[in-house]
């Protein structure tokens, strides 16, 4: 079976959960399920080749875009690339996949059951609140897969693992959050790595290193004693189970991704939604894994080994999908 990825960017230059996600189910699909995965990218920087064993195009014309359509069984798609899908739809005759990744993903691009062929949710609290008009929950087929977690790329790197990290330094992300906490923990080294999109927030402090946007997240697991994810929003909470998989805890606001999850060794309030941002909160909890080795160590035990139930569920919600994609085909 061939299967077209249409999207706005993806790995190795856009490095955000969402495009993970989906590289790493396309990974499964064309190594354990031998589908060949092709993905056209609509947006700079071009680049053609391959990303491990999926192709990637630039194709940033409607022409270019079709021919690869018609090449294709089914299409998957998601985020900024929904419109030009629903577009391409109209003439080209192709069973079209949509991931979700937020509650409001589908009444934005005001997409319907005709031009969706199965709805893919990150989540289970996304598969519930899927609501694509006022009047009610989406009507068409839909299923979960959690964003699967390849061990093989985010462990194994050798670090001195001492360092309180935050991948994207944006304010929906928390930097604030993770300023304060510097600010509060001067003899302890922090680590900020630019995200994929938002604005990225600076403060000159001594023990603050920012890093670049970066698709070595091994690396980064390798520095981090501590992750936290101090985010206004996580449909699901990627990060803390990339941490989880090298035995790094995590610190996160309540979110109902990362809730569900059940990998933060703490949750903290963020905004007032959530219970407040108490630093002193986000600092007990912070400086328990730092200070403490054997709670340090049992919390990474934990994230480990939830982590490992997380992958086995990924399988085999990647499985169920391949089997689907079959049925749209045939």
């Amino acid at each position: 079976m061939k299967v077209l990825a249409h999207v706005h960017q993806f790995p190795p230059t856009h490095n955000a959960g969402a495009e993970w996600m989906l590289h790493d189910i396309l990974h499964r699909l064309v190594t354990v399920h031998v589908h060949e995965c092709t993905v056209i990218t609509n947006r700079p920087p071009k680049r053609d080749g391959m990303v491990g064993p999926i192709r990637v195009i630039s194709a940033m014309d409607q022409r270019t875009q079709r021919r690869h359509w018609v090449n294709a069984d089914v299409v998957i798609t998601h985020l900024d690339a929904t419109g030009q899908c629903v577009i391409q739809q109209r003439t080209v005759d192709r069973p079209l996949v949509h991931l979700v990744h937020n509650h409001n993903q589908l009444a934005y691009h005001q997409v319907k059951p005709r031009n969706a062929q199965l709805v893919v949710a990150n989540s289970d609290w996304i598969r519930r609140s899927i609501d694509w008009t006022a009047v009610g929950p989406w009507p068409g087929d839909a299923m979960v897969v959690i964003p699967p977690v390849w061990p093989e790329r985010v462990v194994g790197r050798e670090g001195p693992h001492d360092a309180v990290v935050l991948l994207n330094v944006s304010k929906a992300k928390g930097a604030e959050v993770f300023f304060d906490l510097a600010e509060a923990l001067p003899g302890t080294r922090f680590v900020g790595v630019a995200g994929a999109y938002d604005t990225q927030l600076r403060k000159a402090l001594p023990n603050v290193e920012m890093w670049k946007h970066t698709a070595d997240v091994a690396n980064v697991y390798a520095q981090a004693r501590v992750v936290v994810m101090p985010s206004s929003y996580e449909s699901w909470g990627r990060v803390a189970v990339e941490a989880a998989c090298c035995n790094v805890p995590c610190v996160a606001g309540i979110t109902p991704g990362l809730v569900e999850t059940g990998v933060p060794y703490r949750f903290a309030g963020v905004d007032a939604v959530q219970g407040g941002y108490e630093p002193g909160r986000w600092l007990k909890h912070v400086r328990g894994l730092l200070d403490d080795d054997d709670v340090h160590v049992a919390a990474g035990a934990a994230a480990h080994a939830r982590s490992v139930k997380l992958e086995t569920l990924a399988k085999a919600q990647v499985d169920d999908l391949s089997h689907r994609l079959e049925r749209l085909v045939r």
